[in-house]
Protein backbone atom coordinates (compact mmCIF):
# COMPACT_ATOMS: atom_id res chain seq x y z
CA UNK A 1 0.00 0.00 0.00
CA UNK A 2 2.69 2.34 1.12
CA UNK A 3 4.47 1.49 -2.44
CA UNK A 4 1.69 1.98 -4.51
CA UNK A 5 1.22 5.28 -2.67
CA UNK A 6 4.95 6.12 -3.18
CA UNK A 7 4.82 5.46 -6.86
CA UNK A 8 2.06 7.20 -7.95
CA UNK A 9 3.04 10.42 -6.04
CA UNK A 10 6.17 10.30 -8.04
CA UNK A 11 4.31 9.91 -11.38
CA UNK A 12 1.94 12.96 -10.16
CA UNK A 13 5.90 14.51 -9.53
CA UNK A 14 7.38 13.52 -12.97
CA UNK A 15 4.15 14.60 -14.88
CA UNK A 16 3.83 18.15 -13.38
CA UNK A 17 7.75 18.28 -14.47
CA UNK A 18 6.90 17.49 -17.92
CA UNK A 19 4.21 19.93 -18.11
CA UNK A 20 6.60 22.51 -16.54
CA UNK A 21 9.39 22.11 -18.92
CA UNK A 22 6.29 21.84 -21.80
CA UNK A 23 5.54 25.19 -20.65
CA UNK A 24 8.88 26.86 -21.21
CA UNK A 25 9.29 25.77 -24.31
CA UNK A 26 9.03 27.72 -27.08
CA UNK A 27 5.86 28.71 -28.67
CA UNK A 28 4.75 25.92 -31.87
CA UNK A 29 6.29 28.23 -35.00
CA UNK A 30 4.08 30.15 -37.13
CA UNK A 31 2.61 28.64 -40.39
CA UNK A 32 4.55 29.03 -43.21
CA UNK A 33 1.99 29.27 -45.84
CA UNK A 34 -1.27 32.09 -45.02
CA UNK A 35 -4.15 32.77 -46.17
CA UNK A 36 -6.59 35.79 -45.54
CA UNK A 37 -8.60 38.14 -46.48
CA UNK A 38 -8.86 42.39 -46.08
CA UNK A 39 -11.04 45.13 -46.66
CA UNK A 40 -9.97 48.27 -48.26
CA UNK A 41 -11.90 51.52 -49.75
CA UNK A 42 -12.30 51.84 -53.42
CA UNK A 43 -11.93 55.39 -53.76
CA UNK A 44 -13.54 55.84 -57.58
CA UNK A 45 -16.56 54.77 -55.76
CA UNK A 46 -16.94 55.10 -51.74
CA UNK A 47 -17.31 51.64 -51.46
CA UNK A 48 -14.66 48.22 -50.56
CA UNK A 49 -13.45 45.36 -52.44
CA UNK A 50 -11.60 42.31 -50.96
CA UNK A 51 -8.57 41.35 -50.75
CA UNK A 52 -7.26 37.63 -51.00
CA UNK A 53 -3.60 37.82 -49.63
CA UNK A 54 -1.32 35.05 -49.32
CA UNK A 55 1.76 35.58 -47.21
CA UNK A 56 4.46 32.85 -47.50
CA UNK A 57 7.61 32.08 -45.45
CA UNK A 58 9.25 31.17 -48.96
CA UNK A 59 8.89 34.91 -50.38
CA UNK A 60 11.87 35.67 -47.67
CA UNK A 61 13.73 32.13 -48.26
CA UNK A 62 14.83 33.30 -51.83
CA UNK A 63 17.34 35.74 -52.50
CA UNK A 64 15.63 39.56 -52.38
CA UNK A 65 16.83 40.25 -56.07
CA UNK A 66 14.36 39.09 -58.61
CA UNK A 67 11.03 41.37 -58.50
CA UNK A 68 8.57 38.63 -56.73
CA UNK A 69 4.77 39.98 -57.95
CA UNK A 70 3.21 38.16 -54.66
CA UNK A 71 5.29 39.96 -52.18
CA UNK A 72 4.57 43.34 -54.05
CA UNK A 73 1.05 42.50 -53.72
CA UNK A 74 1.19 41.68 -50.28
CA UNK A 75 2.98 44.85 -49.32
CA UNK A 76 0.67 47.00 -51.13
CA UNK A 77 -2.55 45.58 -49.53
CA UNK A 78 -0.61 46.31 -45.91
CA UNK A 79 0.24 49.45 -46.87
CA UNK A 80 -3.43 50.11 -47.63
CA UNK A 81 -4.75 48.12 -44.55
CA UNK A 82 -6.75 49.85 -41.38
CA UNK A 83 -6.67 47.08 -39.74
CA UNK A 84 -2.55 46.50 -39.96
CA UNK A 85 -2.14 44.75 -36.51
CA UNK A 86 -4.43 41.66 -36.90
CA UNK A 87 -3.01 41.03 -40.25
CA UNK A 88 0.36 41.10 -38.83
CA UNK A 89 -0.66 39.07 -36.20
CA UNK A 90 -3.15 36.31 -38.46
CA UNK A 91 1.19 36.16 -40.47
CA UNK A 92 2.49 35.59 -37.24
CA UNK A 93 4.40 38.33 -36.38
CA UNK A 94 4.71 39.86 -33.47
CA UNK A 95 6.42 42.80 -31.26
CA UNK A 96 4.10 45.39 -32.82
CA UNK A 97 5.36 49.36 -33.04
CA UNK A 98 2.89 51.51 -34.38
CA UNK A 99 2.70 55.12 -34.82
CA UNK A 100 0.00 56.74 -36.38
CA UNK A 101 1.38 60.64 -37.33
CA UNK A 102 -0.15 63.73 -36.06
CA UNK A 103 -0.49 67.01 -36.84
CA UNK A 104 2.47 67.74 -34.04
CA UNK A 105 4.74 65.58 -35.35
CA UNK A 106 5.46 68.18 -38.18
CA UNK A 107 5.23 67.84 -41.86
CA UNK A 108 8.59 65.87 -42.42
CA UNK A 109 7.13 62.85 -40.30
CA UNK A 110 5.41 59.58 -41.42
CA UNK A 111 2.79 56.88 -39.94
CA UNK A 112 4.60 53.54 -39.96
CA UNK A 113 3.87 50.06 -38.63
CA UNK A 114 7.23 47.47 -37.61
CA UNK A 115 6.69 43.75 -36.16
CA UNK A 116 8.86 40.90 -36.24
CA UNK A 117 8.46 36.95 -37.07
CA UNK A 118 11.03 34.21 -37.22
CA UNK A 119 11.92 31.78 -40.23
CA UNK A 120 14.24 29.28 -40.14
CA UNK A 121 16.10 30.79 -36.62
CA UNK A 122 16.43 34.56 -38.78
CA UNK A 123 14.70 37.30 -37.51
CA UNK A 124 12.30 39.32 -39.83
CA UNK A 125 11.27 42.43 -39.48
CA UNK A 126 8.30 44.34 -41.00
CA UNK A 127 8.45 48.18 -42.02
CA UNK A 128 5.28 49.30 -43.74
CA UNK A 129 5.18 52.99 -44.47
CA UNK A 130 2.50 55.32 -44.69
CA UNK A 131 -0.06 52.26 -44.48
CA UNK A 132 -3.61 54.84 -43.94
CA UNK A 133 -4.71 58.33 -45.37
CA UNK A 134 -2.47 61.66 -44.13
CA UNK A 135 -2.95 64.70 -44.01
CA UNK A 136 -0.32 67.89 -44.22
CA UNK A 137 2.65 65.91 -44.35
CA UNK A 138 1.81 66.08 -47.65
CA UNK A 139 3.48 69.67 -47.95
CA UNK A 140 7.01 67.46 -47.43
CA UNK A 141 6.31 65.76 -50.72
CA UNK A 142 6.64 69.42 -52.21
CA UNK A 143 9.44 70.07 -50.01
CA UNK A 144 11.99 69.11 -52.81
CA UNK A 145 14.91 71.53 -51.70
CA UNK A 146 17.67 73.13 -54.20
CA UNK A 147 21.00 71.25 -55.95
CA UNK A 148 24.06 72.39 -54.46
CA UNK A 149 26.87 72.06 -56.69
CA UNK A 150 29.25 68.82 -55.79
CA UNK A 151 26.97 67.68 -53.35
CA UNK A 152 24.51 64.95 -52.94
CA UNK A 153 20.85 66.37 -52.53
CA UNK A 154 17.83 64.31 -52.31
CA UNK A 155 14.65 64.79 -52.28
CA UNK A 156 14.34 67.20 -48.74
CA UNK A 157 11.09 66.18 -48.06
CA UNK A 158 11.79 62.38 -48.16
CA UNK A 159 15.68 62.89 -46.94
CA UNK A 160 14.65 64.25 -43.48
CA UNK A 161 11.43 61.88 -43.51
CA UNK A 162 13.38 58.70 -44.16
CA UNK A 163 16.56 60.28 -42.16
CA UNK A 164 13.94 60.23 -38.75
CA UNK A 165 12.23 56.97 -39.74
CA UNK A 166 15.64 55.22 -39.87
CA UNK A 167 16.35 56.24 -36.57
CA UNK A 168 12.91 55.05 -35.42
CA UNK A 169 14.01 50.99 -37.07
CA UNK A 170 17.29 51.21 -35.89
CA UNK A 171 15.90 51.79 -32.13
CA UNK A 172 13.48 49.28 -32.58
CA UNK A 173 15.99 46.57 -33.90
CA UNK A 174 18.59 47.37 -31.42
CA UNK A 175 16.44 46.62 -28.59
CA UNK A 176 14.94 44.11 -29.76
CA UNK A 177 17.43 42.24 -31.98
CA UNK A 178 20.59 43.56 -31.44
CA UNK A 179 23.29 40.92 -32.83
CA UNK A 180 20.69 39.23 -34.42
CA UNK A 181 21.04 37.66 -38.25
CA UNK A 182 18.04 39.85 -39.72
CA UNK A 183 15.93 40.03 -42.51
CA UNK A 184 14.12 43.22 -43.50
CA UNK A 185 10.94 43.94 -45.61
CA UNK A 186 9.92 47.34 -46.74
CA UNK A 187 7.06 48.31 -47.99
CA UNK A 188 5.37 51.70 -49.17
CA UNK A 189 2.56 52.83 -51.93
CA UNK A 190 2.66 56.71 -53.23
CA UNK A 191 4.53 58.96 -50.69
CA UNK A 192 5.59 55.49 -48.67
CA UNK A 193 6.96 54.55 -51.51
CA UNK A 194 9.28 57.46 -51.88
CA UNK A 195 10.01 56.58 -48.16
CA UNK A 196 10.63 53.30 -48.76
CA UNK A 197 13.29 54.08 -51.39
CA UNK A 198 15.10 56.56 -49.69
CA UNK A 199 15.21 54.18 -46.15
CA UNK A 200 16.40 51.35 -48.12
CA UNK A 201 19.08 53.25 -49.63
CA UNK A 202 20.09 54.70 -45.68
CA UNK A 203 20.34 50.77 -44.75
CA UNK A 204 22.44 49.85 -47.45
CA UNK A 205 24.70 52.99 -47.14
CA UNK A 206 25.16 53.60 -43.69
CA UNK A 207 25.91 49.71 -42.93
CA UNK A 208 24.70 50.29 -39.67
CA UNK A 209 21.79 48.15 -39.05
CA UNK A 210 23.36 44.30 -40.07
CA UNK A 211 21.54 42.56 -42.76
CA UNK A 212 23.01 41.71 -46.25
CA UNK A 213 21.29 43.02 -49.71
CA UNK A 214 20.12 39.66 -50.42
CA UNK A 215 18.15 39.71 -47.48
CA UNK A 216 16.38 43.02 -47.61
CA UNK A 217 13.40 42.75 -49.64
CA UNK A 218 12.13 46.63 -50.70
CA UNK A 219 8.79 47.24 -52.34
CA UNK A 220 8.04 50.98 -53.44
CA UNK A 221 4.82 51.28 -55.25
CA UNK A 222 4.09 53.96 -56.71
CA UNK A 223 7.33 56.38 -55.89
CA UNK A 224 7.64 59.40 -56.71
CA UNK A 225 11.91 60.03 -57.48
CA UNK A 226 13.53 61.18 -54.59
CA UNK A 227 17.30 60.40 -54.85
CA UNK A 228 19.62 62.49 -56.53
CA UNK A 229 20.60 61.50 -60.21
CA UNK A 230 24.71 61.71 -59.72
CA UNK A 231 24.35 59.20 -56.68
CA UNK A 232 21.12 57.09 -57.48
CA UNK A 233 22.25 53.32 -57.66
CA UNK A 234 20.55 50.06 -58.91
CA UNK A 235 20.42 48.05 -55.75
CA UNK A 236 18.57 44.70 -56.69
CA UNK A 237 16.81 44.22 -53.38
CA UNK A 238 14.68 47.31 -53.72
CA UNK A 239 12.00 47.07 -56.51
CA UNK A 240 9.43 49.97 -57.54
CA UNK A 241 6.43 49.22 -59.77
CA UNK A 242 5.17 52.51 -61.59
CA UNK A 243 2.52 52.99 -63.61
CA UNK A 244 3.56 55.27 -66.56
CA UNK A 245 -0.03 57.20 -66.71
CA UNK A 246 0.09 58.30 -63.07
CA UNK A 247 1.02 61.90 -62.95
CA UNK A 248 1.66 61.73 -59.16
CA UNK A 249 4.46 59.01 -59.78
CA UNK A 250 5.97 61.35 -62.86
CA UNK A 251 6.77 64.10 -60.37
CA UNK A 252 9.20 65.48 -59.65
CA UNK A 253 10.11 65.91 -63.14
CA UNK A 254 12.47 63.30 -64.64
CA UNK A 255 14.27 66.09 -67.06
CA UNK A 256 17.72 66.62 -66.79
CA UNK A 257 17.35 69.95 -65.16
CA UNK A 258 15.22 68.34 -61.66
CA UNK A 259 18.31 65.79 -61.82
CA UNK A 260 16.05 63.10 -59.23
CA UNK A 261 15.51 59.62 -59.86
CA UNK A 262 14.71 56.22 -58.40
CA UNK A 263 17.00 53.97 -57.27
CA UNK A 264 16.78 50.11 -57.04
CA UNK A 265 15.05 48.62 -59.95
CA UNK A 266 11.68 49.27 -61.70
CA UNK A 267 9.01 47.48 -63.07
CA UNK A 268 7.19 50.22 -65.50
CA UNK A 269 3.65 49.48 -67.12
CA UNK A 270 1.61 51.34 -69.12
CA UNK A 271 -2.56 51.64 -68.93
CA UNK A 272 -4.59 50.65 -72.04
CA UNK A 273 -7.94 52.74 -71.20
CA UNK A 274 -10.28 49.47 -72.77
CA UNK A 275 -8.19 46.74 -70.59
CA UNK A 276 -8.03 49.24 -67.27
CA UNK A 277 -12.26 49.22 -67.52
CA UNK A 278 -12.13 45.50 -67.97
CA UNK A 279 -10.13 45.08 -64.87
CA UNK A 280 -12.23 47.37 -62.88
CA UNK A 281 -15.24 46.37 -63.85
CA UNK A 282 -15.44 43.88 -61.36
CA UNK A 283 -15.02 46.33 -58.53
CA UNK A 284 -16.97 49.59 -59.55
CA UNK A 285 -19.85 47.75 -61.42
CA UNK A 286 -18.84 50.60 -64.12
CA UNK A 287 -18.55 49.88 -68.31
CA UNK A 288 -15.78 52.42 -68.04
CA UNK A 289 -14.75 53.95 -64.95
CA UNK A 290 -11.29 55.40 -66.68
CA UNK A 291 -12.34 56.97 -70.01
CA UNK A 292 -9.46 58.45 -72.21
CA UNK A 293 -10.10 61.14 -75.33
CA UNK A 294 -7.10 60.72 -77.56
CA UNK A 295 -5.70 63.80 -79.42
CA UNK A 296 -3.81 62.13 -82.54
CA UNK A 297 -1.84 65.15 -82.72
CA UNK A 298 -0.51 66.33 -78.92
CA UNK A 299 -1.32 62.91 -77.08
CA UNK A 300 -2.55 59.68 -78.68
CA UNK A 301 -2.01 57.46 -75.48
CA UNK A 302 -2.05 58.53 -71.70
CA UNK A 303 1.48 58.62 -71.53
CA UNK A 304 1.85 61.17 -74.13
CA UNK A 305 -0.74 63.12 -72.23
CA UNK A 306 1.44 63.22 -69.43
CA UNK A 307 4.28 64.44 -71.39
CA UNK A 308 2.16 67.09 -73.38
CA UNK A 309 1.36 68.00 -69.59
CA UNK A 310 5.16 68.33 -68.57
CA UNK A 311 6.15 70.17 -72.06
CA UNK A 312 3.89 73.38 -70.68
CA UNK A 313 5.53 73.06 -67.41
CA UNK A 314 9.11 72.63 -68.35
CA UNK A 315 9.16 74.23 -71.71
CA UNK A 316 7.02 77.19 -71.49
CA UNK A 317 8.23 78.81 -68.34
CA UNK A 318 9.85 81.74 -68.21
CA UNK A 319 12.66 82.04 -66.59
CA UNK A 320 11.97 82.91 -62.57
CA UNK A 321 11.78 86.53 -62.07
CA UNK A 322 10.80 88.25 -58.49
CA UNK A 323 7.43 86.71 -57.37
CA UNK A 324 6.86 84.30 -60.64
CA UNK A 325 6.70 81.20 -60.71
CA UNK A 326 8.94 78.97 -62.51
CA UNK A 327 8.78 74.53 -62.84
CA UNK A 328 11.55 74.65 -65.58
CA UNK A 329 14.11 73.49 -63.31
CA UNK A 330 14.61 72.38 -59.06
CA UNK A 331 16.35 75.72 -58.77
CA UNK A 332 13.73 78.03 -60.11
CA UNK A 333 11.24 75.46 -58.75
CA UNK A 334 12.71 76.01 -54.95
CA UNK A 335 13.24 79.97 -55.97
CA UNK A 336 9.99 80.64 -56.79
CA UNK A 337 7.29 78.37 -55.79
CA UNK A 338 8.29 75.54 -52.83
CA UNK A 339 7.63 77.54 -50.01
CA UNK A 340 4.65 79.44 -50.95
CA UNK A 341 3.22 75.81 -51.77
CA UNK A 342 4.60 73.90 -49.28
CA UNK A 343 2.54 76.35 -46.87
CA UNK A 344 -0.39 76.31 -48.79
CA UNK A 345 -0.53 72.30 -48.50
CA UNK A 346 0.51 72.54 -44.49
CA UNK A 347 -2.52 74.92 -43.95
CA UNK A 348 -5.06 73.02 -46.38
CA UNK A 349 -4.22 69.04 -45.78
CA UNK A 350 -3.75 69.42 -41.79
CA UNK A 351 -6.80 68.02 -39.38
CA UNK A 352 -7.44 65.12 -41.83
CA UNK A 353 -7.39 67.62 -44.75
CA UNK A 354 -10.22 69.88 -43.07
CA UNK A 355 -9.67 72.66 -45.41
CA UNK A 356 -9.01 71.15 -48.52
CA UNK A 357 -12.36 69.83 -48.66
CA UNK A 358 -13.73 72.86 -47.43
CA UNK A 359 -12.52 74.36 -50.26
CA UNK A 360 -13.12 71.99 -53.10
CA UNK A 361 -16.74 71.88 -51.90
CA UNK A 362 -16.72 75.60 -52.61
CA UNK A 363 -15.25 75.41 -55.65
CA UNK A 364 -17.90 73.11 -56.50
CA UNK A 365 -20.63 74.90 -56.41
CA UNK A 366 -18.74 77.75 -59.55
CA UNK A 367 -18.11 76.62 -62.99
CA UNK A 368 -14.85 76.00 -64.68
CA UNK A 369 -14.91 79.41 -66.22
CA UNK A 370 -15.84 80.87 -62.52
CA UNK A 371 -13.02 78.53 -61.36
CA UNK A 372 -10.34 79.74 -63.95
CA UNK A 373 -10.77 83.20 -63.24
CA UNK A 374 -10.99 83.28 -59.52
CA UNK A 375 -7.40 81.30 -59.02
CA UNK A 376 -6.26 83.30 -61.86
CA UNK A 377 -7.42 87.08 -60.94
CA UNK A 378 -4.70 89.34 -58.60
CA UNK A 379 -6.35 89.76 -55.33
CA UNK A 380 -9.47 87.03 -55.37
CA UNK A 381 -8.14 83.37 -54.74
CA UNK A 382 -7.08 85.15 -51.24
CA UNK A 383 -10.48 86.26 -49.98
CA UNK A 384 -12.32 83.46 -50.92
CA UNK A 385 -9.87 81.10 -49.25
CA UNK A 386 -9.31 82.99 -45.91
CA UNK A 387 -12.58 83.58 -45.56
CA UNK A 388 -13.65 79.48 -45.82
CA UNK A 389 -11.21 79.02 -43.68
CA UNK A 390 -11.95 81.93 -40.72
CA UNK A 391 -15.16 81.19 -41.20
CA UNK A 392 -14.53 77.61 -40.25
CA UNK A 393 -11.77 78.93 -37.05
CA UNK A 394 -8.72 76.95 -39.09
CA UNK A 395 -5.83 79.71 -38.06
CA UNK A 396 -3.57 80.74 -40.34
CA UNK A 397 -0.49 83.73 -40.81
CA UNK A 398 -2.15 86.24 -42.86
CA UNK A 399 0.75 87.02 -44.53
CA UNK A 400 2.45 83.68 -45.69
CA UNK A 401 -1.27 82.43 -46.77
CA UNK A 402 -2.08 85.70 -49.50
CA UNK A 403 1.74 85.13 -50.71
CA UNK A 404 0.90 81.28 -51.34
CA UNK A 405 -2.84 82.22 -53.25
CA UNK A 406 -0.59 84.60 -55.20
CA UNK A 407 0.73 81.38 -56.22
CA UNK A 408 -1.77 80.44 -58.31
CA UNK A 409 -1.63 83.83 -60.44
CA UNK A 410 1.68 83.81 -60.68
CA UNK A 411 1.90 80.31 -62.54
CA UNK A 412 -1.07 81.76 -65.15
CA UNK A 413 0.75 85.08 -65.73
CA UNK A 414 4.51 82.77 -66.01
CA UNK A 415 2.90 80.29 -68.92
CA UNK A 416 1.63 81.08 -71.99
CA UNK A 417 -0.85 78.67 -70.92
CA UNK A 418 -4.10 80.10 -71.98
CA UNK A 419 -4.33 77.95 -75.24
CA UNK A 420 -3.34 74.71 -74.00
CA UNK A 421 -5.89 75.33 -70.74
CA UNK A 422 -9.19 76.02 -73.12
CA UNK A 423 -7.34 72.86 -75.10
CA UNK A 424 -7.80 70.77 -71.81
CA UNK A 425 -10.86 72.12 -70.45
CA UNK A 426 -12.94 72.09 -73.45
CA UNK A 427 -11.97 68.69 -74.40
CA UNK A 428 -10.00 66.99 -71.89
CA UNK A 429 -10.70 67.35 -68.22
CA UNK A 430 -11.89 63.79 -68.54
CA UNK A 431 -8.19 63.17 -69.56
CA UNK A 432 -6.90 64.93 -66.47
CA UNK A 433 -9.17 62.55 -64.38
CA UNK A 434 -7.53 59.71 -65.68
CA UNK A 435 -4.28 60.07 -64.76
CA UNK A 436 -5.42 60.96 -61.41
CA UNK A 437 -7.22 57.43 -61.09
CA UNK A 438 -3.88 55.66 -62.53
CA UNK A 439 -2.54 56.53 -58.63
CA UNK A 440 -5.82 55.00 -56.97
CA UNK A 441 -4.85 52.11 -54.93
CA UNK A 442 -7.25 49.78 -56.31
CA UNK A 443 -6.50 50.98 -60.09
CA UNK A 444 -2.27 50.14 -58.79
CA UNK A 445 -3.72 46.62 -57.13
CA UNK A 446 -5.01 45.64 -60.25
CA UNK A 447 -2.45 46.12 -62.84
CA UNK A 448 -0.31 44.78 -60.44
CA UNK A 449 -2.59 41.29 -59.80
CA UNK A 450 -2.48 41.32 -63.60
CA UNK A 451 1.16 42.11 -64.48
CA UNK A 452 2.50 39.67 -66.60
CA UNK A 453 -0.72 38.08 -67.36
CA UNK A 454 -1.05 39.95 -71.16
Amino acid sequence: MKKTFFTKALLIILACTMLLCACRQDPKPAADVINFDTEYPVEMKGTTFTAHNTYKSDYFREDSSAFNKDLALLSLSMCRCSTIGDAFSTMGFDTPEIHENKEDDGINRCSYFFAHRTIDGTDLVAVIITWCGYGMEWASNFTIGEKEEGKRCDHEGFDETSEWLYGKLKEYIDKNYAGKQLKIWIGGYSRGGGLADCLTCKIIEKKEIKVDQKDLYAYAIEASMSIDKEYVQEYKCLHNFVVDSDLFAALPSSSAAWGLARPGTSVVVSTIPARMNEYLKPITGDEQSMPFSPDADNYPTPEKFIEYLMDILLENGKTPLKDAASFRSRQAFYDTVQERLTYLLEILMKNSKQGLWLVVDQLKEKSVLEIISLISTEGEFYPFVSKILTDNKIDFDPDKLENACTLTCALYSNYNISAPLVTLVASAMENLKYLALCHYPEVVYVLLQNYGSN
